[in-house]
Formats: C-alpha cells, structure tokens, sequence
C-alpha cells in the first residue's frame, strides 16, 4: 500500500511540473565591456541602460558623447557663421551668438558696411557728382557739351562747389551742391549770379517731363533778399518758343506756402510738378511781367508746368539745374537730389 502511494506522488510530480529554482545573476555575468550603459540583472535577465551624460560648465557650448571604451567626451560646438562680420561666441547658458562688429563711424551721412567675406569696414557717400566744369559759351547756341555739371552762367563774385559745407539732405550722401552769390557789384546786384547746369537732357522733348524735383537749403549766414531760396531753371528751344529760347523758372516762394515757407538751415524738398492748387508753377522770363496777376507765365502769375508744355508744343530741352540771383546778392543755398524725369542727381 505504501509503494503505491509513493508512486502516485512521483506521477504527481512529473504531470505538475516541478518548482524550478530561481535564477541569479552577478555583475559578471552582465557586464557587457561598455562604460557608457548601466549593467543590472532584472527577473534574473541582464539589462543595460545608457548612462546620461552630464552637462558640464560648458553647458550648450559643447556636445558630449559616450565612448565605449573611454566613456564620455565632449567637443566645442562650432561657432563660427563664416561671416567676417560678426563677433562668434558661445555662453553656457543661452548658447551660441554672433555680434555684428560696430561699423558705425558716428557720421550720419555715410552708408556704414561691412564685408562679409573679409571684414572690410567702409563708410561710403552716395555721391554722384563730385566735381564741377567750367561754362560751356556754346551752350546756349545750341552746340550740346558733353555729359556733366556746368558752372554755365556764374557771374562775378558768384560761386559753385560739391562739397560737405551745408551737409546734404537724408539719403543723398555726404556732399551737396553750395551756390553763393558775393555783395552787390558794378554796375549792380544783377553783376552776382551762381548757375549748375546739365545738358544731359539736351535736345528731349519738353513733354516728355513729367516729374520735377528737389531739395534745397538756405542757409542763415545769407543776408540778401529774405524770400530768396534756391530755384530751378529749365532752358529751351523750339519754333514755338519767342526768339527760339527761353527759361522756365521754378522758385520756392512763389508756391502756395509762400515767403513763410522758406526755412533757415533746413533740406526742404520741393515738388516743381505738383499738381495741387498753388504748387508746380513756374514762370519765364519770355512772358512780360506786369503788377499781378499779370499775364498768365510771368513772374507776377506763376502757371502749372503742364500750362509751359501746352505753350509751346514741339519745344526742346536745352539745359536744367540750379540757380540763384541775379539781383540777388550775399546768397548761400545748397541744392541736392535734384530729379529732372528719369534721372536722379545726387551732388
């Protein structure tokens, strides 16, 4: 009876399955020859985690990794943005920068830059014309001089220059053009008179001009006439002109701002084309002046430029610029941007 038991629990055993020992493990047993994983045995399995690599003082300006062998290494991140033109620099905490250099010269009048590529710093003026020629007599017989700014029609004490004197408005450069007429001479003020004259635009037709402008100043060491600022002259020819020549006149006092609007040591910007109600009149001096209104284009009754255009159709440009005086002495004005249809001057 007993042996049969006995053999009841052996089949017991084999049909249940026996209880199996658990398994054990030693960091030997895991170790599996990396320094950058942690080694564990979990359940009696080995299992391995990457270790984190610490942020150092370095913080974001370095990168680290984890060699198997030698553990963690770190290399400097790259600051360099191959820009000349910048200061490159890495702070731990808010990571890596780059600082323009200053180019900055401290002189309102030149465009500032810098050279990517190698670091050049300039201050350049925008300056087109930086240099005046002297009268051409043939001018006003119709012989076109070659491209330039001509002094033209300066008389006696009266002078023209590019320089930096009276400074230039905003965007035009460094330089501006300066016209000054001296003390009144004999046989009288007319003897003074400062002309910068082109004839760039010689022999276009006078229709095609559509857009007129620039800036001047007046400045306060001029002691003539206290509604005198810098004006505009357009020379011109044609059959249809009086005796085959005249000038048309732009002057700042006659526009709806009147004498008030002129201002001492101020660019001013004047529109000779402005089609609003007592602005972009012009006068010539073909029409009779008379006490105002006067005829329609005189001095005394100012007219539209397009009024000039319609007066005398097929008409010619000859020349345009600045002018001051005459009868007009101890003037200093600067003129510059001078827009004359397509093309823009900047003295």
């Amino acid at each position: 009876m007993m042996r049969r038991a006995l053999v009841m629990v052996a089949l017991w055993l084999v049909g249940c399955g026996a209880p199996k020992a658990a398994k054990e493990c030693r960091p030997a047993d895991c170790d599996d020859g990396n320094v950058c994983t942690s080694d564990v045995c979990t359940e009696g399995e080995c299992a391995y985690t990457d270790l984190p690599i610490d942020l150092t003082p370095e913080g974001l300006c370095s990168i680290g990794t984890c060699d198997p062998v030698l553990g963690v290494q770190r290399r400097a991140v790259s600051t360099d943005d191959a820009n000349a033109c910048t200061v490159d620099a890495c702070d731990p905490r808010a990571g890596v920068s780059h600082t323009p250099v200053p180019v900055d010269d401290g002189d309102p009048l030149t465009t500032d830059a810098c050279d990517p590529a190698t670091g050049t710093i300039t201050h350049r003026c925008s300056d087109t014309v930086t240099s005046i020629l002297p009268r051409n007599p043939g001018a006003d017989a119709g012989a076109y001089p070659a491209p330039g700014w001509y002094s033209d029609d300066t008389r006696a004490n009266g002078s023209v220059a590019v320089d930096r004197t009276l400074g230039a408005p905003a965007g035009f450069g460094c330089t501006s053009a300066m016209l000054t007429t001296g003390a009144s001479t004999t046989p009288g003020p007319s003897a003074d008179k400062a002309q910068l004259i082109s004839f760039a635009k010689a022999g276009v037709e006078l229709s095609s001009i559509t857009t007129i402008g620039y800036w001047s100043l007046r400045s306060s060491t001029s002691t003539g006439g206290p509604i005198i600022a810098l004006s505009l002259n357009v020379s011109i020819t044609g059959p249809s002109v009086p005796t085959g020549f005249a000038t048309l006149v732009f002057e700042p006092y006659r526009q709806s701002g009147g004498p008030s609007a002129i201002q001492l040591d101020v660019w001013q910007r004047w529109n000779a084309t402005a089609t609003t109600p007592g602005d972009g009149l012009w006068w010539t001096n073909r029409i009779a002046n008379g006490p105002a209104p006067g005829t329609p284009g005189s001095q005394s009754n100012p007219q539209p430029w397009a009024a000039f255009q319609a007066l005398y159709p097929g008409a010619k440009v000859l020349g345009y610029g600045f002018n001051v005086g005459s009868a007009n002495p101890s003037m200093v004005v600067g003129g510059d941007g001078l827009v004359f249809g397509d093309v823009t001057t900047d003295f």
